[in-house]
């Protein structure tokens, strides 16, 4: 219904609207994305670079709505690129990548160890492993950074020190003594 209306020069109309019930907004993906490259042909470029900052910014329940928007819309098109940029503390970013690493090349050497003919059947765990293996967590986590995130450097590393160990827990003078390839 039209609730006011101008006829003529600079004429313009508001209308209003009433719904009843539970509203419910959905985004359809595939009209998105079609819209996404319509635009690409028509602005007749050969690539698109959508760029968004301060990503942090967006509200954290938010986050995972838009990043699946942009998955599915906009990174199946091969002629844009996606860049997501935002801050994070430099200090909590190495203890993630530092904890991460850690978890990652204690499974390497407990996989490993594990489908040898040496393994011994109690240690069921890659914790357990780095316990008994070595004298302490820091000397594995001293390992884990001299190997640079190579896993074929940690399993080279891995054989060198426990060969300097020869039958004792590996310790910081065999992780320090052995160049890492």
């Amino acid at each position: 219904m039209a609730l006011g209306s101008k006829t003529g020069k600079g004429a313009n109309s508001s209308a209003r609207t009433r719904r009843t019930g539970d509203e419910k907004i959905y985004l359809n993906f595939g009209n998105i994305g079609s819209s996404l490259s319509g635009l690409i042909s028509v602005v007749g470029v050969s690539r698109i670079w959508l760029l968004i900052d301060e990503w942090s910014e967006v509200p954290f329940d938010l986050q995972p709505y838009l990043a699946a928007l942009f998955r599915r819309t906009v990174l199946p098109i091969g002629s844009i690129t996606l860049k997501v940029a935002f801050v994070l503390s430099t200090f909590l970013c190495l203890i993630i990548i530092k904890l991460k690493s850690t978890e990652f090349f204690k499974n390497l050497l407990f996989k490993h160890y594990s489908n040898s003919d040496k393994a011994i059947h109690d240690l069921n765990s890659a914790n357990r492993f780095i316990q008994v293996a070595f004298t302490q967590l820091p000397v594995f986590e001293e390992f884990v950074r001299a190997v640079d995130g190579v896993p074929r450097d940690a399993l080279n590393l891995a054989a060198k020190v426990a060969t300097k160990a020869f039958g004792q827990k590996i310790a910081a003078q065999h992780v320090n003594s052995c160049p890492a390839c």
